[in-house]
């Protein structure tokens, strides 16, 4: 039968819709999709439900084993969201096209601190006091346990050097760094003395799984970082503006029911999504101008 008028518009309406349909798009930093992708689908799905007037039909997770990998994808257009810690974050709206624009929230805030802890019987009191002595940072990738550290270190203006391995000596007019790869190994290079003092933040602090309690009671924290949020949702800063706002408001409406609960203590352990509050903006804003500092002066 031959459709005509109004039907054969709207039926030529649905094929384009149709013909023109595709998942919405999160991304993160990850070599390990057996953890993250049933972390990020649930909660990318029902964001995704709320956007069908766009042509969204389900959703995707893609995974990127670093940042430049990460920034490319962005940059040619195959994430609409992505998810990561305030480290990358700088990266990806400098250079990528990203814009921070949410966090994930839990009932505490979702923030933690850079925690510097040395042996409990040692005089280190100060962060001024490490001149001349060994700090173990965990890998390059760690935000609360390399890049913040790095940064609150050259915002107190003290000189440090990484040595090329832990059996370098120690420069009597430097901060002496050493990559311990693990929180637990930074804590058991502490008491142990092949560190004078690590970092470590202050959510793994109390993981009795990386800190217990039995060594976590022969150590002592001599200095503590301003808050800083576990991670940011950034979007793409080319989506077209009322996919954009839909995909915000969309993101921020998931709470209240019973399955975006469970999706969001799935995706981050948080109750929300909330817009980054002005305050903590200045705070990334100015992490972010220390971030681009310490790679000008020492390299990515």
């Amino acid at each position: 039968m031959k459709l005509r008028g109004a039907a054969a518009l709207l039926l030529g309406g649905l094929t384009l819709a149709c013909a023109h349909a595709r998942p919405l798009v999160i991304g993160t930093l990850s070599t390990r999709p057996d953890y993250h992708v049933p972390r990020m689908l649930p909660l990318a799905k029902l964001v995704a439900a709320k956007l069908g007037a766009y042509g969204i039909s389900g959703a995707r997770v893609m995974l990127a084993k670093d940042i430049p990998q990460l920034c490319a994808q962005m940059r040619a257009g195959q994430l609409d969201w992505v998810t990561v810690t305030i480290a990358a974050s700088f990266t990806l709206v400098r250079d990528c096209g990203a814009q921070a624009m949410l966090r994930a929230v839990d009932a505490q805030g979702a923030v933690y601190r850079t925690l510097f802890f040395a042996r409990k019987d040692s005089d280190l009191l100060t962060l001024e006091q490490l001149v001349g002595k060994r700090l173990a940072l965990r890998n390059r990738g760690s935000t609360s346990s390399f890049v913040i550290p790095k940064i609150l270190l050259r915002r107190a203006h003290l000189p440090m050097q990484q040595l090329r391995t832990r059996l370098e000596p120690n420069a009597p007019e430097q901060i002496n760094l050493v990559l311990a790869g693990s929180e637990t190994n930074s804590a058991l290079w502490v008491v142990h003395g092949l560190a004078d003092v690590s970092v470590a933040n202050s959510i793994d602090w109390e993981d009795e799984a990386l800190f217990p309690r039995a060594l976590r009671d022969q150590l002592k924290i001599i200095y503590q970082s301003p808050p800083i949020p576990l991670g940011l949702e950034l979007i793409r800063q080319d989506l077209p503006p009322a996919f954009r706002a839909s995909l915000l408001e969309a993101m921020q409406s998931i709470s209240p029911s019973a399955a975006g609960q469970a999706a969001l203590h799935v995706y981050a352990n948080a109750e929300r999504f909330e817009l980054i509050p002005n305050e903590l903006a200045a705070t990334l804003a100015q992490f972010a101008s220390e971030f681009d500092a310490l790679q000008a002066q020492e390299g990515p």
